[in-house]
């Protein structure tokens, strides 16, 4: 039973980075139907752009602040230019599409950064709390209680906000919610920033605690992937959906 606690304990990172990611998903999902495959590489991607601006010099605020830039812009690219050019083909073709996004964020990335292992900048102060014989860090910590934060801030909004209304009308009837007022496009294109922004801080908070490599931090969202499409047929913001959820955030016994 010690031992159960203390792995629990120490997956805790991986648990906060898993949900966050997982409700990135299913939010582009529920708003635009389209099963993001690429959702990882945005994750990786904002790392880099971290890791990038920390090495030019810039205090660790302003580079959080533009790898959670560059999540949002990447979301905003990809629905437009890789999603909306294909709404004809149907939601098959758009989800073939985001493996596509997938490739080239990884090609980039590598060519730019190289395929070898970087040593990310930590968000979190040095330090943590011993376990047994392991020190718990306060970036793993922090990583979890940020997860925490955004899940519940991201319930409140579906639940509570005139835009989470919006979006979940959008989602379950666009016809109905364009003759409300309500534009099914400007709510995925939303959906899509709010996922890449997701991808972004889940992405920049776990290179913190592991390290950056493009291959492996990309394949993030693959893993436990049929779990997360069954609380994308759900109503994710509702509790029988983190059954589903659950799945996603037990932890694999090792880092991604």
């Amino acid at each position: 039973m010690t031992n159960f606690f203390i792995y629990l304990l120490l997956s805790l990172p991986l648990i906060g980075a898993y949900t966050m990611l997982a409700i990135g998903i299913v939010v582009v999902f529920r708003a635009s139907r389209v099963l993001n495959l690429a959702h990882g590489a945005m994750a990786m991607l904002p790392a880099y752009a971290v890791y990038a601006a920390d090495k030019a010099g810039l205090p660790l605020a302003a580079s959080v602040i533009i790898g959670l830039l560059t999540g949002a812009l990447l979301g905003a690219l990809v629905e437009r230019l890789f999603i909306r050019p294909l709404a004809r083909q149907g939601p098959t073709a758009q989800t073939v599409g985001t493996v596509a996004v997938y490739g080239l964020v990884v090609a980039l990335a590598a060519q730019i950064w190289g395929s070898g292992t970087h040593l990310a900048p930590q968000v979190f102060p040095t330090g943590g709390v011993t376990v047994s014989t392991t020190v718990l860090r306060w970036g793993q910590l922090g990583l979890f209680a940020v997860a925490l934060l955004t899940a519940a801030g991201f319930v409140a909004l579906f639940r509570f906000t005139w835009i989470g209304l919006a979006m979940r009308a959008a989602a379950e009837n666009s016809r109905a919610a364009a003759l409300m007022g309500v534009s099914p496009q400007l709510m995925a294109r939303l959906a899509w920033v709010m996922g890449g922004t997701l991808a972004a801080l889940a992405g920049i908070l776990l290179a913190s605690v592991t390290n950056l490599q493009p291959y492996r931090c990309s394949r993030l969202s693959w893993r436990r992937s049929s779990a997360a499409w069954r609380a994308c047929r759900g109503r994710w913001w509702e509790p029988s959906s983190w059954v589903s959820l659950k799945a996603w955030c037990r932890p694999s016994g090792r880092y991604p």
